[in-house]
């Protein structure tokens, strides 16, 4: 195992922001040089983004490494809870686009868009789009669950409208009507009682026939899958997952 406070043959493998951040904690006393060491192996063995490993193995608060980042980017971390966006912004770009993307347009300061993520290690491969659209730039650190809280309190009721007409009209239950089943049901019950009072012999010979289809089919059910449970199962790899712990 690698010592971070002496062995520093895996910081080159890291980026310099990672090494930076990893620094900021341990000098904070956030995280031990003992954890920083397990975090650095797992993130490089398993290709992980060390800022996932600190927080789902070290478990350390979002807002913690958020605020970390900060200072390894050079940058300032800002909640935008607290400090609602713009919304003509995030309206330029589309609330889905930027929880898709993990960014958040947060205000315009001296002609300058300071945009809001969590992800600063891929903010680069967005950034040619996010200028497109805005212009100069400015990268924040904010955490996910923040990012996504303050668009959800802007734009919640437009994505879930978003999200109840999502599925083609065709193929929706939108346009259901109901008042025209329920009048079906309606003459339907009065036709069946009808024929109970005028013709019941008939009614019940007609039950009977139904009930019988309706088995028949079940029973024709059962057997294809019985017939399909006996053919030997296709061949199949059990992924494996990591277990993180700093433990």
């Amino acid at each position: 195992m690698l010592d971070f406070n002496t062995d520093t043959a895996a910081l080159p493998l890291l980026a310099a922001h990672d090494t930076a951040l990893l620094a900021s904690l341990v000098a904070d006393q956030v995280l031990s040089p003992v954890d920083a060491d397990r975090a650095t192996s797992s993130a490089l063995r398993l290709g992980l983004p060390l800022a996932d490993v600190l927080l789902r193995q070290c478990n350390l608060p979002a807002d913690i490494v958020a605020r970390h980042q900060a200072k390894a980017y050079d940058t300032q971390a800002i909640d935008p809870t607290r400090q609602p966006p713009d919304a003509t912004l995030v309206d330029r770009l589309g609330a889905r686009t930027c929880l898709r993307l993990g960014v958040l347009p947060w205000r315009q300061v001296d002609r300058t868009t300071v945009i809001l993520t969590s992800r600063p290690d891929q903010f680069a491969a967005v950034q040619p789009d996010l200028e497109q659209n805005f212009g100069k730039l400015r990268m924040a650190i904010s955490t996910q669950a923040q990012v996504t809280q303050a668009i959800v309190t802007l734009f919640g009721p437009t994505l879930a409208a978003e999200a109840e007409t999502c599925v083609p009209h065709q193929d929706s239950c939108r346009s259901w009507n109901t008042g025209r089943l329920s009048r079906i049901a309606g003459l339907l019950a009065v036709f069946l009682l009808g024929c109970a009072y005028f013709v019941p012999n008939g009614l019940i010979v007609a039950l009977t026939l139904w009930a019988v289809g309706v088995l028949a089919i079940t029973t024709l059910l059962k057997v294809s899958a019985a017939i399909i449970g006996l053919r030997p199962p296709p061949p199949h790899h059990h992924a494996l997952w990591p277990i993180l712990t700093c433990q």
